[in-house]
């Protein structure tokens, strides 16, 4: 199990693409742009909050060098306070941000302080 109260676990979700954002060193002709690319089209974003990403959602646990990465098809607190509850001691301290999923970590025995 992870988590003391001295030594804080950081928790976070994020989703990610199956494709690289940087072609750098993958292939010959990495650093050029494939031939078939569109050079008027440009990448629609999401009101500067980045471009919609399609791919699995990514939970991790950091607590000092020992990392636990989790997938999970959703990011309520109903798929992720399971996880928690099984991976981190009972009063450890967890840093996290203020997603809504998070809420709950305080009422369950943990110490939950927000970064945000």
């Amino acid at each position: 199990m992870l988590g003391t109260h001295t030594n804080p676990i950081q928790i976070d979700e994020a989703r990610f693409a199956g494709r690289r954002k940087y072609n750098r060193g993958r292939m010959l002709g990495g650093d050029k742009p494939p031939a078939n690319t569109d050079e008027g089209a440009q990448v629609q974003n999401n009101r500067n909050h980045g471009a919609r990403v399609d791919g699995p959602w990514v939970f991790g646990l950091k607590h000092g060098n020992d990392c636990r990465f989790f997938y999970v098809e959703r990011r309520d607190k109903d798929t992720l306070l399971p996880i928690i509850k099984r991976e981190c001691e009972g009063g450890s301290v967890i840093h996290s941000d203020e997603w809504p999923s998070y809420r709950c970590l305080t009422s369950e025995g943990f110490i939950h302080e927000t970064v945000n």
